[in-house]
């Protein structure tokens, strides 16, 4: 189990854990229809969860930062390597500010995709750097009053492309 806030995540033990579950989900008949996301699906895409990224953007984000080993684990999160240093320096994040955090990096559990997105200064730092930049905008509210409606998100094209080049973040359908 990993706790996060108030919410709890479980882990299947193993691979047969897993072919269990899912021959007894087959039992069970015909699968209801995929419920909508009663906050569109563009919440689903992009959206900032507190200060940092979330979505599919965001796991994008993090996947691309691990797998161009950018960041490597460390006790409570993670930590920029060198290689990863160069190259959010060079994509225009504030690291001194980021190290100012309580954190520096750390994975936060994404509600919609289930997998984590990155938190803490860096994550902040990421976030920020793509919103002054433009390559991220905050998108209207649909409803007055709309809690949501600040965290809304959208990839700009340049963004696409700067963030493509740099993490390797692309292929996603961001548009809904």
């Amino acid at each position: 189990m990993h706790p996060q806030g108030r919410h709890r995540y479980h882990r299947l033990a193993s691979a047969a854990v897993a072919a269990t579950l899912e021959a007894l989900g087959g039992l069970a008949g015909a699968v209801a229809p995929a419920r909508r996301w009663p906050h569109g699906e563009a919440f689903r895409s992009a959206r900032l969860c507190y200060d940092h990224l979330a979505g599919r953007l965001g796991v994008a984000v993090h996947a691309g930062l691990v797998g161009r080993g950018w960041l490597s684990p460390a006790a409570g999160g993670w930590s920029a390597t060198p290689r990863g240093e160069a190259g959010l320096a060079a994509l225009g994040i504030d690291l001194a500010a980021a190290r100012q955090a309580r954190r520096f990096a750390c994975d936060c559990m994404d509600w919609s995709e289930r997998r984590a997105h990155l938190a803490g200064g860096l994550g902040r730092e990421i976030a920020a750097c793509c919103l002054a930049r433009h390559w991220l905008l905050r998108l209207p509210g649909e409803r007055e009053g709309d809690p949501m409606a600040r965290r809304r998100l959208r990839l700009t094209p340049e963004g696409a492309r700067c963030l493509g080049e740099a993490l390797g973040v692309g292929g996603l359908d961001l548009a809904a």
